[in-house]
Parts: C-alpha cells; structure tokens; sequence
C-alpha cells in the first residue's frame, strides 16, 4: 500500500491505494488519455497540449502527471490544477479524457482513521468544474453522448463502463455553479440522487427546491422502511437541501432527524434547520433508538 503525503502545510492527511484497479489491465501513459473512441476527439488536442512549449513549466509538470501509472500522481496533478483556476485552461482536454479513470483511493489521516474515497477522474471532473464556469458546457455535452451511446443500443456492458464518466460529470457540475446544468441534473435525479443533490446544492438555484424536498421524503421512507443504501443516500439529499436556506424545506428535514436515527445526518439536518431562523426548528424530536 503506498502513501503520498500532502506538504505540511496542508491538512495532515494522505491518499492511499484502497482496491486494485477495477477490470482494467496495467495501463500506459498513452492509456490514460486514448480511453476510448468517443475521446479521440481531443486527442489530437491533448498531443499538442504535451508539447506545447508556451504552456508555463509548472502545468507542463503537472499534465505530465495525469499520464502517470500512479492513480496517487493523477489524483494529485488534477488536484494542483484545479488550485490554479484559469491559469490551468490549457489542461481541459486532458482532464476531460480522464472522466472514466476510477482507480479508487481513500483519503487517511496520520491518526489512520479513513475518510473519503475519491479517484483520478473524480478529482479531474472537480478541476475542470474549478478552472472555468465555461466548462459546464463541456461536461453536459458529456452526458448527452452517453445518454445517446445507450439509447442507441450500444453494449451494455461498455455503457456501464461509460456510466462512471456520467457520475464524474455530475460531481463536475456542481463545481462550475452554472445554472444552465440545472434542467439537465434534475432529469437525472432518480437515477444518481446523492450526486444530483449535492450538485444542485453546490449550484444554488431554488429551482431544485422543490425536487429535492420530493425526493428527500422518497429516501425518508426508504429509511424508515430499512431499505438498503438509503441512509448515504439520505445523508447526501439532506446536505444537497441544506446549502439553499429555503424555508420549504423545514417538514422534511425535520422528518429526517426523526427517521435518521441519530449521527452525522441528524446532525447536518439540525443545522441546515438551525439557518432557517424558523422558532420551530427549536427542538424536532428525534428517533428514540438512535444506530450506532
């Protein structure tokens, strides 16, 4: 297991190789960007990005990283360029390539307790979406090719592979704060309403109020009833509502601390419910046999 430890001015925590690459052969540097035949498009783009000299040394560095074998050094290239903003435009096409990169790694803390699980191409969705509000139209032109790709009969084995640059998109999304994602995220709440929500969320616009107080008491239910998955799922949907502020909200967020059974999403719906500034908020009652 290999660690890379972030410079000590940063949290004290590193990402570690949690899993073996998924049902993927080693890959070369070439593999990391030619993923399939649906990116040959900026192909091309990402061979004269590689030797472009007027690009600044320091993002050379770092898209030379994202070729790398290490899932550790992809993950930590995108993450510099996306400190970098519009500097690191010039990066798009390679980060754009790298959607469907799902080698898993978890972050650690130097105590050993583990937190989030990430990967390259999550961490590449999250640079494109930082570096440019513009890039929303690159990402949702992503979902529409896959959209097509599985309406048009492709494999369905390929097209679940295809579903991994889907989710990264909609993580993405959620850091371009562009409005213009909206419609096209609330017609994929159903199918991935713990990233929706906190995209939406992220976004900012009320239109998804509305959509997302329904599907929160879907997901209450599911909860109540035990069904599996449903309290992650509950816990993203309830931190997606509580970056809006919106009074509508109340009911439903009171019925998750009640249904939740206590912890970290009864706690964030308390929050979300203590903003509202409503005196009713003051003390929803919750479960009596709260889970461990």
């Amino acid at each position: 297991m290999k660690y890379l430890w972030l410079p000590a001015m940063l949290l004290p925590f590193v990402l570690v190789c949690s899993c073996r690459d998924q049902g993927r052969s080693n890959r070369s540097a070439a593999g990391a960007v030619a993923i399939s035949e649906d990116v040959n498009r900026v192909s091309a783009k990402v061979r004269i990005v590689k030797y472009e000299t007027s690009v600044p040394i320091a993002i050379r560095e770092h898209i030379k990283h994202l070729h790398s074998d290490r899932a550790i050094d992809r993950a930590y290239a995108a993450m510099s360029l996306a400190e970098l903003g519009k500097e690191a435009e010039t990066a798009i096409p390679v980060l754009m390539s790298m959607l469907n990169d799902e080698e898993q790694l978890q972050w650690q803390s130097t105590a050993g307790w583990r937190g989030e699980v990430t990967t390259p191409g999550r961490e590449a969705a999250i640079a494109v979406g930082k570096i440019s509000r513009s890039n929303a139209h690159d990402l949702l032109e992503m979902l529409d090719e896959n959209r097509r790709s599985f309406l048009s009969g492709e494999d369905p084995q390929r097209w679940a592979e295809r579903k991994v640059r889907v989710r990264n998109s909609i993580v993405g999304l959620g850091y371009t704060r562009d409005q213009r994602a909206v419609t096209k995220l609330l017609s994929l709440l159903d199918d991935e309403p713990e990233l929706v929500a906190v995209a939406l969320g992220q976004i900012g616009d009320t239109r998804a109020v509305p959509a997302l107080i329904e599907e929160l008491r879907k997901i209450n239910r599911d909860v109540k009833a035990e069904k599996p998955l449903a309290w992650s799922i509950q816990r993203e949907v309830v931190f997606g509502l509580s970056h809006f502020q919106d009074s509508r909200t109340f009911d439903v967020l009171v019925e998750a601390i009640k249904v939740s059974g206590g912890g970290p999403t009864a706690k964030m719906a308390a929050q979300a419910l203590g903003k509202l500034g409503d005196q009713r908020a003051a003390s929803p009652k919750e479960s009596p046999h709260p889970k461990p």
